[in-house]
């Protein structure tokens, strides 16, 4: 997992091969305004979701993790806490689903705020928990872009 400004995300560039191309999508002028939906940027290896969502309380949280994509949050506007579990200790709660390419696991782990301007990086083996209010539910734009392994 990777927590940072977008400002420092050439540092991460060579993690992966299609890292860079990400980053120049989540650096587009137009991130604000664009329509929520789906963006193509390298067919199924990569591509993005724009959203526009609501924060909610901790409790309606669910820890998940993917098979097929890491992810790459990236904040536009608003604030989100995320969580972050590890494998080791995880008991799955509902089994994989190939077509949302989701699972979900009982655990525990640790918490922190994404605020404008910031993203965060899950890869496989990553158990996540996003879209949490930070103090109570407010709207956030974020983009989530899905880079294959």
């Amino acid at each position: 997992m990777i927590v940072d400004s977008l400002k420092n995300a050439d540092l991460y560039k060579t993690i992966h091969p299609l890292l860079p191309k990400a980053i120049d999508f989540l650096r587009r002028p137009d991130l604000a305004t664009l329509p929520a939906g789906r963006y193509p940027i390298d067919g199924d290896r990569l591509f993005a979701f724009v959203c526009d969502n609501q924060t909610k309380p901790a409790n309606q949280g669910k820890w998940e993790a993917h098979h097929k994509y890491w992810d790459v949050q990236y904040v536009v506007r608003g604030r989100e806490r995320m969580g972050y579990a590890r494998m080791n200790g995880a008991s799955i709660r509902e089994p994989y689903n190939p077509e949302t390419d989701l699972v979900f696991f009982n655990t525990r782990g640790d918490f922190f705020d994404v605020e404008e301007g910031m993203f965060a990086v899950f890869t496989l083996q990553d158990i996540h928990m996003p879209g949490l209010a930070v103090e109570k539910p407010e709207p956030v734009r974020k983009v989530i872009v899905k880079v294959a392994p």
